[in-house]
């Protein structure tokens, strides 16, 4: 059900910004390959998906976190929705002994950039179409 969820919600984004989110061209494999090696977490209102956020915490060398993903539904923006559920994985990061959360941003979404630098990540490097962003905690 939950992988259900998260393709409509990609879907019925990539619908509307088309232009700088996600840039994965098969949805379902996407939605396969983070629902098998990444963790998520979700948040449901109602019965429904409003958000999510995956990321992968995994790299026990470096101890970086990478975010792949966070979603959240037109309806619940400007909530603090997004902020909970990164915050979540934070949390969950700082537990684990990790040092970093990394994520990219493509170039064309000032949105989700302006809503990253307000939490303290600032861009580390400069790629053809992202940046890559970075928090140390």
């Amino acid at each position: 059900m939950m992988n259900e969820d998260i393709k409509s919600l990609l879907v019925s984004e990539r619908g509307v910004r088309v232009e700088d989110y996600l840039s994965v061209d098969d949805v379902d494999k996407y939605v396969d390959k983070v629902s098998r090696l990444a963790e998520i977490l979700t948040h449901y209102e109602g019965g429904k998906l409003t958000g999510c956020i995956a990321y992968y915490c995994n790299d026990l060398i470096e101890r970086n976190v990478f975010v792949s993903l966070i979603i959240v539904t037109p309806d619940s923006r400007g909530k603090g929705l997004a902020d909970m559920l990164l915050d979540a994985v934070i949390l969950l990061a700082r537990k684990r002994g990790m040092k970093k959360v990394r994520l990219e941003v493509k170039r064309e979404n000032g949105r989700a950039l302006r809503f990253y630098e307000k939490r303290g990540f600032s861009v580390k490097e400069e790629l053809r179409e992202s940046y890559a962003l970075e928090l140390s905690m």
